[in-house]
């Protein structure tokens, strides 16, 4: 009888430890849930990238880089829809889900047209007059002959050896020192002007008539 109640006892008393260890277990996998995790997020809208996503709910677009360390398995050029993103909970500051006007007004910004170059400022000039070159032109409106190479390089369709009249040519403002147009008598001031006689140069002589050795002879003066 002894046998028999012993044996008992020790399987109760068996069954009380491993009562006690199962529930110090399940003590643990309970407190092993309530510590706080990394946030998962689930890629629903086109356009999003880990910087917007870390910018959303990190509050910088630097943290990316925290995230991609989070997600070693991820592509980060390569987010698609469906895709679960860990965001590490030492850096979150919001679980409130991405709403689409978030990721898209990102999308306008890359869309917006980029502002056009400032154009560089020119006077224009239109050849008025004949005998105009790029020196003259340089000369009336920079002051200066030796600018007729910025002209060049400001018109580099223009072919310096074919000024026409009605030929535009532009003249850069940093150089210029008068808008007022050129003057014909500006140009005509740079022209050859022709040589007069000098005054004691004596006018050429007319041939004197040979007489005629044949034929009747005339007499002076006919």
């Amino acid at each position: 009888m002894r046998v028999c109640l012993f044996l008992p006892a020790k399987a109760v008393m068996v069954a009380i430890i491993m009562a006690i260890a199962g529930c110090a277990y399940v003590g643990d996998k309970i407190d092993t849930l309530r510590k706080p995790t990394d946030y998962v997020h689930t890629v629903k809208w086109p356009g999003e990238s880990l910087s917007i996503i870390a910018k959303w709910y990190t509050g910088h677009f630097d943290n990316w880089k925290a995230i991609a360390r989070a997600n070693p398995e991820l592509e980060p050029a390569r987010i698609t829809i469906g895709t679960e993103v860990r965001i590490p909970k030492d850096l979150l500051e919001t679980k409130e889900p991405m709403p689409q006007d978030f990721v898209t007004s990102f999308s306008r910004e890359r869309e917006k047209p980029l502002p056009p170059k400032p154009k560089p400022a020119y006077l224009h000039h239109a050849v008025r007059w004949p005998g105009e070159s790029l020196s003259i032109i340089a000369k009336w409106y920079t002051g200066s002959l030796d600018n007729w190479r910025a002209l060049v390089n400001a018109n580099p369709e223009l072919d310096p050896k074919r000024i026409t009249i009605g030929t535009k040519i532009r003249i850069p403002e940093e150089i210029l020192q008068t808008r007022d147009p050129m003057p014909q008598d500006f140009v005509a001031s740079f022209g050859q002007k022709p040589e007069m006689p000098s005054p004691t140069q004596e006018a050429p002589q007319q041939e004197e008539k040979k007489p005629e050795l044949f034929g009747p002879k005339r007499y002076p003066g006919e």
